[in-house]
């Protein structure tokens, strides 16, 4: 199976052809949701487990970019509620907050370093709205994220 989708796949990266670039993603979805399906079907290991800690894997590489609960669920073709309730069940949290958590310590850092606005760091740890972002960080945080690099600041 796997084999049958790279053979278009790699037709398609030499075409160029008009809107590749989409049929060349609707080809990756489909095959990470074979793949993980793969790795979910073997044996003993729980589907529930695995499909989470995979999920977990994905958000840690990439809480940076635009992630939501819904686009998770596409990426491995399960229904958006189980794939919420199963992550949940793992971890105790909830997605959202998970991917929130991580971002928030990913501006803590950047902060703490100094070297970029609060809002570039809002940007750099994926948030395109500076008040959403001020708005997490200070339920995050208890403080604004400008009085948090004031602390570091300080001497």
């Amino acid at each position: 199976e796997i084999e049958e989708l790279l053979r278009p796949m790699a037709e398609e990266c030499c075409t160029h052809r008009p809107f590749c670039h989409l049929l060349l993603n609707a080809y990756m979805r489909v095959l990470f949701s074979k793949m993980i399906r793969a790795v979910l079907d073997t044996g003993n290991v729980d589907r529930r487990t695995l499909l989470s800690e995979r999920i977990k894997e994905y958000i840690d590489r990439n809480y940076t970019e635009p992630l939501t609960v819904a686009t998770l669920s596409d990426l491995c073709f399960y229904n958006t509620a189980y794939v919420g309730r199963t992550f949940h069940k793992r971890y105790g949290i909830t997605m959202k907050k998970y991917i929130r958590d991580k971002r928030m310590q990913y501006a803590h850092e950047l902060l703490r370093e100094g070297e970029l606005s609060v809002e570039e760091v809002a940007c750099r740890v994926g948030y395109s709205n500076r008040t959403r972002f001020y708005h997490c960080f200070r339920e995050a945080f208890g403080i604004s994220p400008g009085e948090m690099r004031k602390r570091y600041r300080a001497p």
